[in-house]
């Protein structure tokens, strides 16, 4: 690790010593508590060592939050990214995330419901309902939580069965743009030892997006809709005072219009005056094009609308047995997530490219668990875990009307074409024309399948030392394996092409024909010379020969692979309570994801296996209460190493190991109540995340094409690898900030009002991973705002919302069209929003 972040590290420490002893009165804090079970064990927030935000029920009613995205608006160090449909939904946390575009990937961030590992990231997009509280763990959780992560996990719990007696409520938010989302639950007792709870939502609105259809006709708000649903219904069993059970079963479902692309930049003509793409498809195939000047405009040119459906759904039993110093915890779980996604895969009115990607995967999960504690303070965790998942992703990516035409427009091709077209008229039909290159229904499916094991034991202890200090301890041992199959095929077609043959005979032919006796002419109708012509030329003469020159559509060998490994990671951690209510920590931890395989056709030149992640981090930390206020400070650096990443390079995805990459930083949550009527919270994320180490990354396609400048990166000019040693690692903004105040006002004996604001300050982001400047997205603010009325005698609250008051154009990834060089089209977010939210509690 190098010397540099850790200098910042013990900078920014003597901060953070200086604000405690700033304050050496402190009291005991009377701000809410919040538990969390990060450890394993229901504990207070301010008392373990471990950066972890925490949003409850409450605070997400009160901040309007009503899926992932929105709470990743109001958790600085956690962001979620949305791209070209549904169920490529993404998690990150402090800079680190992995993308979802690709099967073949684990998560760099763990995701658990109710203790239950969520293997595929788009499983949690939906509503957000009926949820205790959401924990946000910051760094490697490579100890306690079953499913070994490099960057942080993401913990929810579910409001659970009481058997206390019944209770029910009943949420319902209407907005503009449609919106209709509906969400509710009741609890009710069997008996004095058993209850159930039902909960169940849906969600549908307008999309925000307008299409510009292939006729140049408008469809308004058609595209990045809501259309969603689902359920739970739990049983809380008290069998008796030592034994529990809890039982999970939930189903939900998407069926959405999803996603708009909108262009960024076009690409009608670029440097020197070449012709892009866009100037084919006005001038030629007479066809609409959006262009950048309505990208605030939220219009999008599209020939058929993307969809996407998924279905998720499981059960799972937990079990916890208390006996006389220490309880046994089991939780055994069996969860099941389809989806189906259909994209114009060119984003354009043209009719080139259409994919559609069928995926299933199955899991089972098994966890055991001893926990017991040691003394009053001290604790310990023994365990061991299994999961297996069977995955299966079957993508085809068919040919159209126009992909004929499309094509055989790219100056290189239409070359070829022209010079072996030339050579049949000139010799009466001696030889052949060539065939179609691209006919219409040629295709190339990829199916893939996966069998994933993986095996682990834990521990870990929390030892007293003393009466202000506490020493944490912890190891996990994983085991991994994966069989992994697959099988690339297409419509019948020709041997492969070899372009340097073809080249070289047209200039023989060429030479020939201006002067037959100079040196390397080639006379075609030499009965000698026509075997080897035909052998140059015949792939051309077969239909389909041009889906050999894209790598998203050429043949590529079947894959067969097995990746057997295994990891030791752990943490070791020291907890010093200075007061009752100030402690401060320091950490060190391992964490590990494991490698897998690229399941899109690459180019040839990049690995389609890529190996395991792992990472190291070390955090000092300090948490105060005081009688006001509270205050939680985190200075972290993370080591990186092989870190995965996935670059679109126009043609296809580029998933591969980046080397190493460095991540350090600071994190401030700070909450101000100088009144019991007035509230201040404010949470701020100081990121840096760069490659130290990547020589083969993906290189810019739009900048040179705009611009004429050449990817500094690199350094042969045949290959398209480009160093990104020293890049921003993407989708990381190195300053984010939120902050909100609430005013609540005394209306009557029984009556409340209050008034809330939000803001959210991203810092400029580099939203994709080869780092083309055209793709720096710049800083943004936007804010919320929200004022409800609370009738206390009928369990009722009204409120009126606002998102995005300031109407903010920001999106998300930004990247290279496919198969339309030099263009950039990026996946915008929502539009201002309104609305109002009615939720009644019965008891």
């Amino acid at each position: 690790m190098n010397n540099l972040p850790w200098r910042r590290l013990a900078s920014l420490s003597v901060l953070a010593s200086a604000l405690i002893i700033s304050d050496v009165q402190a009291q005991e804090s009377f701000i809410e508590e919040i538990i969390v079970t990060a450890t394993k064990r229901e504990r207070n927030m301010q008392d373990i060592p471990v950066a972890v935000s925490a949003v409850t029920g409450d605070m997400m009613q009160e901040r309007n939050i009503k899926d992932m995205r929105d709470l990743a608006a109001s958790v600085p160090t956690l962001r979620s990214n949305q791209s070209q449909n549904s169920t490529t939904a993404s998690f990150g946390i402090r800079g680190i995330g992995t993308s979802s575009q690709n099967f073949g990937l684990e998560s760099s961030v763990g995701i658990y419901i109710d203790g239950v590992y969520r293997s595929r990231q788009s499983s949690i997009i939906n509503n957000l309902a009926d949820i205790e509280t959401v924990e946000v763990l910051r760094g490697p959780q490579g100890t306690l939580f079953g499913k070994n992560t490099p960057s942080g996990a993401l913990n929810i719990r579910t409001v659970a069965p009481d058997t206390d007696g019944a209770n029910a409520y009943v949420d319902v938010n209407l907005g503009d743009l449609g919106l209709v989302n509906i969400n509710g639950a009741t609890n009710f007792s069997f008996s004095d030892n058993m209850a159930f709870r039902l909960t169940g939502f849906y969600g549908k609105r307008d999309g925000y997006v307008d299409q510009i259809d292939r006729a140049g006709e408008v469809s308004k708000d058609v595209l990045n809709d809501r259309d969603r649903f689902g359920g739970r219904l739990q049983m809380a069993w008290d069998i008796t005072d030592r034994l529990d059970l809890r039982v999970i079963a939930d189903y939900s479902e998407i069926d959405e219009v999803c996603c708009a692309a909108l262009t960024r930049f076009n690409n009608f003509v670029g440097f020197g005056g070449v012709l892009g793409t866009d100037s084919f498809t006005v001038g030629a195939l007479l066809l609409p094009v959006a262009t950048a000047d309505q990208f605030d405009d939220n219009v999008m040119t599209v020939g058929s609308l993307p969809r996407s459906t998924n279905k998720d759904g499981g059960i799972s039993a937990e079990f916890n047995y208390d006996m006389d110093n220490m309880t046994f915890t089991s939780i055994t779980a069996y969860r099941q997530f389809d989806s189906t996604d259909t994209i114009d895969a060119d984003f354009s009115t043209g009719d080139y490219l259409l994919d559609t990607n069928i995926a299933d995967q199955k899991s089972f999960s098994q966890e055991l668990r001893l926990s017991g504690d040691i003394g009053d303070s001290g604790s310990w965790v023994l365990g061991g875990y299994y999961f297996t998942q069977e995955l299966n992703n079957t993508s085809t990516l068919d040919t159209g009307l126009e992909t004929e035409p499309f094509f055989a427009a790219d100056p290189t091709l239409s070359a070829l074409r022209a010079g072996i077209d030339g050579l049949s008229i000139a010799t009466g039909g001696a030889y052949p024309l060539t065939a179609e290159a691209f006919p219409v229904g040629a295709f190339a499916t990829d199916d893939m399948r996966q069998d994933h094991e993986s095996y682990a034991v834990f521990g870990q202890v929390d030892f007293p030392l003393g009466e202000r200090f506490l020493l944490t301890a912890g190891a996990r041992y994983t085991k991994e394996k994966k069989d992994m199959d697959g099988f690339f095929t297409n419509n019948p077609m020709g041997p492969p092409l070899d372009t340097v043959a073809i080249v070289t005979t047209l200039t023989g032919i060429g030479i020939w024909a201006a002067d037959p006796a100079a040196p390397g002419a080639l006379d075609p109708t030499d009965p000698a010379n026509v075997p080897g012509v035909l052998a140059a030329f015949g792939p051309t003469y077969i239909p389909s020969w041009g889906l050999w020159t894209q790598p998203s559509l050429a043949p590529q060998a079947d894959l067969v692979e097995t990746i057997d490994d295994d990891q030791v990671t752990g943490t070791i951690k020291l907890s010093w309570f200075m007061t009752d209510a100030i402690m401060a920590y320091a950490s060190y931890g391992t964490g590990y994801k494991s490698g897998g395989t690229n399941t899109d056709r690459i180019d040839p030149v990049f690995d389609q296996v890529f190996d395991a992640e792992t990472s190291k981090a070390a955090e000092i930390g300090v948490k105060m209460d005081f009688e006001k206020a509270r205050l939680n400070l985190a200075f972290h650096n993370t080591q990186i190493e092989d870190l995965q990443t996935n670059a679109f390079s126009g043609n296809g995805f580029n998933l591969q190991n980046a080397g190493n990459a460095d991540t350090y930083g600071a994190e401030v949550d700070f909450l101000w109540v100088p009144v019991d009527s007035f509230r201040v919270e404010t949470s701020y994320a100081y990121n840096v995340a760069e490659f130290e180490d990547f020589e083969n990354g993906t290189c810019w396609v739009a900048t040179p094409f705009q611009s004429g400048v050449s990817d500094p990166g690199q350094t042969n000019p045949l290959l398209p690898i480009c160093n990104r040693t020293g890049d921003r690692v993407s989708s990381n903004p190195e300053h984010n900030l939120f902050a909100s105040a609430t005013k609540d006002f005394r209306l009557g004996s029984s009556t409340t009002m209050y008034l809330r604001a939000e803001v959210n300050y991203i810092s400029d982001t580099m939203t994709d991973g080869n780092n083309d400047p055209l793709k720096l997205r710049p800083s943004f603010t936007f804010i919320n705002a929200r004022a409800g009325v609370v009738f206390e005698n009928l369990n009722t609250e009204i409120a009126l919302w606002g998102r995005n008051l300031s109407d903010e154009r920001f999106y998300e990834t930004v990247f290279d069209v496919p198969v339309q060089g030099g263009k950039l089209n990026a996946y915008p977010h929502e539009p201002a929003t309104y609305g109002v939210q009615i939720r009644a509690n019965f008891d």
